[in-house]
């Protein structure tokens, strides 16, 4: 796999190394390096090559190859974590929360972006981590010039990139969907250089997670019966088909609704996921989070009846810091932790 000069030299430089390091620890000379970071359109440009790339990879602790499967380097100070599932209603909106605001507590600048439109950073209580809706959020350029095209195609948006109202009905979800992403709230892009973790909560969308993420969390909820097919149906074709055999972003399990002193095997929740192929997380959510969560939804709607001045909402890693659910996403915060350091990424 082929990698930038550009996104070279922007490894390098968050490595801390100069270029003579960088040219010594791969056993070639400084111009020689020097060859690999030149733009494309000079004479004195050089590419790569595989092995001398790998070796570099190897002794700096990097993945390799050294960029994610959109081209940008794994290597920054920003990590993208996707949480997918291939049910709904299984958390992953409120594991995301719940990461992001651990880690923001931990003093890391953090953001959520989720599928779920019902969520806002108006909601709750905090701004750390910035909650973002997916729809008003631009995650790879190219959404934005494909869903030009498309409406250019139906002929409900001008040149002038206005949508003409007597043919945005007949295209209604895409118009809505221009109008929210033509101004975006923010691009992956800016998240990049304003925060340490960046959480995407995308659903079944596991081909965008693998596009652009570090690490792909996949939720496995034990108490749905329908878990195992929606495996097989929803994700096994698509990796089978966009995954790069030892190419950076990483795939794990995790089991999500376990409940104390029970297996859970008659679903084949287990075997289910054995097949799947991905390593499990040492990490398992059990239902404890239901119970806090109940509490704090209890709280929230009697503070409403009471019309409180302040009606957010808030999370279980604020309200109950020492409850069982909150140490459950302390310990899935901190193994996540381990396995980006494990990849060789930088945590700050």
């Amino acid at each position: 796999m082929h990698i930038q000069p550009l996104h070279l030299k922007q490894t390098r430089e968050r490595l801390g190394l100069t270029i003579a390091e960088a040219a010594q620890s791969i056993h070639v000379d400084r111009r020689t390096w020097a060859a690999y970071e030149a733009p494309r359109d000079r004479k004195s440009t050089r590419g790569i090559s595989a092995g001398a790339l790998a070796l570099f990879c190897i002794k700096h602790r990097l993945p390799f190859p050294p960029v994610r499967l959109d081209g940008t380097p794994t290597s920054g100070d920003t990590h993208i974590i996707s949480i997918v599932s291939a049910t709904g209603g299984c958390g992953k909106s409120y594991i995301s929360l719940e990461l992001g605001r651990l880690l923001a507590q931990d003093g890391y600048r953090s953001a959520v972006v989720t599928d779920a439109d019902y969520l806002s950073q108006d909601d709750f209580q905090f701004d750390n981590p910035r909650v973002l809706r997916r729809s008003h959020v631009i995650l790879n350029p190219s959404e934005l010039t494909d869903l030009r095209h498309r409406l250019q195609a139906m002929g409900a948006l001008a040149d002038d990139g206005t949508l003409r109202p007597e043919r945005a009905f007949d295209c209604y979800f895409e118009a809505k969907e221009w109008q929210a992403k033509n101004k975006p709230d923010a691009t992956l892009a800016e998240l990049r250089t304003s925060t340490d973790f960046v959480f995407l909560d995308l659903g079944r969308d596991i081909e965008t997670a693998l596009l652009l993420s570090d690490l792909v969390i996949f939720v496995f909820d034990l108490e749905r019966w329908d878990a195992p097919n929606s495996i097989r149906n929803v994700f096994s074709r698509r990796l089978a088909k966009h995954a790069e055999p030892g190419a950076s972003p990483k795939l794990f399990t995790l089991f999500t609704n376990k409940k104390p002193g029970r297996w859970q095997t008659e679903s084949g929740g287990y075997a289910a996921a054995h097949a799947f192929g991905s390593p499990l997380m040492h990490t398992t959510l059990s239902t404890a989070y239901v119970v806090e969560r109940k509490k704090i939804e209890k709280r929230f709607w009697r503070d409403a009846r009471l019309e409180e001045p302040c009606g957010k909402s808030e999370l279980i890693a604020d309200t109950a810091p020492s409850s069982v659910a909150a140490l459950e996403y302390r310990s899935l915060a901190t193994e996540i932790i381990h396995i980006l350091n494990a990849q060789g990424a930088r945590a700050r």
